[in-house]
């Protein structure tokens, strides 16, 4: 679920980058009907917070302890912290660096905690 989560979010954000051209396209994405606005409070917001309980749940329930956790967390606060610069930026190129950039930070903490 928490992997699912995470590619969920960066398909949204990807889909930011081209809001314009799926405007004119008449393409319905989550990002044209939301908008650039709305897609964070409405969208990422709650679904980072979902998966925050899913963490604290893993915890309670699974006997995680916290410092295996942590990672996941850390990671979730990159992605809002992302979400909000994508929202900021036009540029295509710094889109796209900062989900990749995303993306191997997943790969390295998954690597070293086995998230």
């Amino acid at each position: 679920i928490q992997l699912f989560i995470f590619i969920f979010v960066l398909a949204i954000l990807f889909d930011i980058k081209d809001i314009n051209r799926d405007q004119e396209e008449h393409v319905n994405t989550i990002a044209v009907k939301m908008g650039k606005d709305k897609i964070r409070t409405r969208i990422i917001l709650p679904i980072l917070i979902l998966s925050s309980i899913l963490a604290l749940i893993e915890i309670r329930f699974l006997n995680e302890s916290f410092f295996n956790i942590l990672p996941q967390l850390l990671l979730l606060v990159l992605v809002y912290w992302v979400s909000k610069l994508i929202m900021g930026v036009q540029s295509i190129f710094y889109n796209i660096l900062l989900i990749d950039g995303l993306m191997l930070i997943k790969a390295i903490l998954s690597s070293i905690f086995f998230l």
